[in-house]
């Protein structure tokens, strides 16, 4: 699964990156690729 998180300087933004970084997975579905961007 690819996930976009936009507003990734943020406070929620980073804070979910961080989170999706240490337990890389939404549910059953692995996390194969995150992409961060800021706007």
């Amino acid at each position: 699964m690819h996930v976009l998180i936009l507003g990734a300087a943020g406070m929620i933004g980073r804070k979910l990156a961080e989170a999706l970084a240490r337990h890389p997975r939404i549910g059953a579905r692995p996390i194969a690729r995150l992409t961060l961007a800021d706007v």
